[in-house]
């Protein structure tokens, strides 16, 4: 289906297609925008039906002319708040911001304006983006401890990333990456299962405006609370994984997984291709014998099949900053799986 129309209206030219090109330079977009300095036109396209979302500047607010009689649509009026102090009775974004945070915070206010109006949602609560791909679902797992997964995993998302757009989700207890990584959010992934909860039609919107950015690579931040981690149910995982597969562009989604994810077997289970990292000590060894074994007894052997089975050679004065190590030994290894694992190479 097509995208819905975001209208953007303002007197400043240069600005609006500025901030076109930003929004629209990604894919997973769930808006087509179109962009007005005559508020004349605007106003036409109101009417006759073509803007489901309209965000317009605080200076211009009041031209707005929708024909009362008309009751075939349903419109979000937006403020873009340039600070000239005029109050709207809907929400406002403020204007002069950065072009992400100005995506994230469009998606925001309309996934909270449609899960206010659950009874009376715009697009008749359709599916809200077309898919245009179909999605490889790669998990990252080894019962083997400080292994550099986290390290291999991110590093192999954004290799995949310059082949498509990729998400990386990270389901440490205590991963420390929101401050690593540069982008701290009040936000995380148990937010993303617990709003899927409430209805799996707005999904797409909520996580656009969860999304944080490593270079061409998107992420969502990891949990905060382990507490949090522990009680999503086996159930809310797999339909987190699915409706993102189903109802997202991605090309890739990678999973860095650990054992505090309930149902861990069945999510690996769900992926295409998986990766464990292994050691040459007999301890890891023992470790990985006694999963494998594990898998066996429950019959997950499928899980073996699809297992990728990595045994790192030795990185000498490998960088301690995550954001650096797209220079190092390990990235240099790692573009080299990528190229030998999948058949186009990225």
């Amino acid at each position: 289906m097509n995208k819905k129309i975001l209208a953007i209206c303002d007197s400043e030219e240069k600005y609006l297609y500025k901030l076109q090109e930003i929004l629209e330079e990604r894919d997973s977009f769930p808006f087509e925008v179109a962009i007005y300095t005559d508020i004349d036109a605007l106003n036409k396209s109101i009417n006759h039906g073509r803007v489901d979302v309209l965000l317009i500047s605080d200076t211009l607010v009041d031209r707005i002319d929708i024909d009362k009689t008309n009751q075939t649509f349903t419109l979000l009026v937006v403020l873009l708040d340039s600070g000239s102090g005029i109050r709207s009775p809907g929400p406002g974004i403020f204007k002069y911001q950065s072009g992400e945070m100005l995506r994230k915070d469009i998606l925001r206010v309309y996934s909270e304006y449609i899960s206010e109006n659950e009874d009376n949602r715009p697009f008749g609560g359709s599916t809200l983006i077309s898919r245009s791909r179909d999605t490889m679902l790669i998990g990252i797992f080894s019962p083997i401890g400080r292994c550099l997964q986290t390290s291999f995993a991110v590093l192999l998302g954004k290799q995949l990333s310059k082949d498509g757009p990729t998400l990386y989700l990270n389901f440490e207890p205590f991963a420390g990456l929101s401050k690593t990584l540069g982008c701290e959010s009040d936000k995380d992934l148990t937010d993303l299962v617990y709003y899927l909860r409430n209805g799996s039609d707005r999904l797409i919107y909520k996580l656009e405006s969860m999304v944080c950015r490593l270079g061409s690579l998107d992420y969502i931040a990891p949990a905060t609370s382990f507490v949090d981690l522990c009680m999503v149910e086996e159930a809310d995982w797999l339909t987190l994984i699915n409706t993102l597969k189903r109802e997202s562009n991605y090309k890739y989604i990678i999973l860095d997984l650990s054992e505090m994810v309930t149902g861990l077997l069945s999510v690996l289970r769900q992926c295409q291709l998986i990766y464990t990292i292994t050691r040459i000590d007999s301890r890891a060894k023992a470790k990985i014998e006694q999963y494998e074994g594990l898998l066996r007894d429950m019959e997950y052997d499928d899980i073996i099949d699809k297992t990728k089975k990595k045994e790192f050679p030795i990185f000498k004065n490998l960088p301690d900053d995550i954001q650096n190590l797209e220079y190092s030994e390990l990235a240099v290894y790692i573009q080299k799986i990528v190229e030998d694992d999948f058949d186009h190479g990225v």
